[in-house]
């Protein structure tokens, strides 16, 4: 596992500290605070240009010309009524795909509020929809894969649907491609910062809450060193590890999500050169469910490994290149 931060913290913390230059340079903010990072524009961040049911009718279109699978699947979603996206007044927070095991069909969870978050749950959680109703007819203990590939069919839908994006953003598509691309590569040193906090905690119990706390901070600075907390003093100290719940629920998930983003990445790289053929790839990937290990899913695809050395350099290349050759000052 550390070889594997080492490629995040020696191909990935340095594009993301120059895009974290970029964004204080396009908000005029010399100095950036921890608080200024949710912030993408002056102008404001990118949103949808309709409500759930006019996104949900641009999400059909999508899914209807993306695929034939999955414009099958996404109509029987909407015929069968799959789907909950409307925040409601005592409705819980959130958002989740399930699957109703006696009717083998996948159920979506949501709460639209008006945001690029609605666009992003609809394709990442119809992501894993998509690899549930794929997988619905193999035994149920195949139906979902492990965690640490579980990520990959949602987080990859996210960019194969980066061609339908204008339909929903219509003039801020750039800037949401951008802030989208941009926010999934600045994850990285976040999520395997926090996987290096949780091994030298479980390595060191006699760790006391202060050493704890410094833990964190001196994890912290080596992979996100733009982080600059001025005068809080808690987070400056190192508390602001509290606020990731998997470090007390599920310890050492979290940097899955690392490992299924960088996947995921590679689907946004082949849909960009042959998107026919990243397509055929992905309902493959997805008709396999859990009958394969992480690493055997991969393989059956073609798709590299993260772990092996190199695979996280050759994927940020093109992301960098992207990034660095978008005018983020005219977004």
């Amino acid at each position: 596992m550390k070889t594997y931060r080492d490629q995040i913290y020696e191909s990935v913390v340095p594009l993301v500290a120059k895009l974290m230059d970029k964004k204080a340079a396009r908000l005029g903010i010399q100095d950036l605070k921890y608080y200024d990072l949710a912030l993408n524009f002056l102008s404001g961040n990118p949103t949808p240009k309709g409500d759930r049911a006019w996104q949900v009718e641009n999400a059909r279109m999508m899914y209807h010309d993306m695929h034939p699978e999955t414009g099958k699947f996404f109509q029987m979603m909407i015929d069968e009524n799959l789907m909950d996206l409307d925040s409601k007044p005592g409705k819980e927070g959130g958002g989740y795909c399930t699957f109703i095991a006696d009717e083998k069909k996948p159920f979506i969870f949501a709460n639209f509020n008006g945001t690029s978050h609605d666009v992003d749950v609809l394709t990442h959680e119809a992501g894993h929809a998509f690899q549930a109703y794929m997988s619905k007819d193999l035994m149920a203990p195949y139906r979902w894969p492990t965690l640490e590939s579980a990520e990959i069919h949602s987080m990859s839908m996210e960019f194969l649907a980066w061609p339908y994006m204008e339909t929903f953003f219509q003039e801020d598509t750039a800037k949401y491609k951008y802030t989208h691309l941009a926010g999934a590569l600045s994850f990285l040193p976040y999520g395997v910062a926090v996987d290096e906090f949780q091994h030298g905690i479980y390595e060191r119990p006699e760790m006391t809450p202060l050493e704890r706390k410094k833990w964190w901070r001196d994890v912290e600075k080596k992979y996100l060193p733009f982080k600059d907390y001025e005068d809080n003093a808690f987070f400056e100290r190192g508390g602001f590890w509290f606020r990731q719940g998997h470090i007390f629920s599920v310890p050492f998930y979290y940097i899955d999500y690392t490992l299924a983003q960088v996947v995921a990445f590679q689907y946004w790289v082949k849909h960009q050169e042959t998107p026919h053929d990243a397509l055929d790839s992905y309902v493959g990937l997805c008709g396999l469910g859990g009958s394969k290990s992480f690493t055997g899913l991969l393989a059956s695809q073609g798709l590299d490994n993260p772990f092996d050395a190199g695979t996280v350099k050759r994927i940020a290349a093109p992301i960098s290149a992207y990034l660095n050759g978008t005018d983020d000052s005219k977004l």
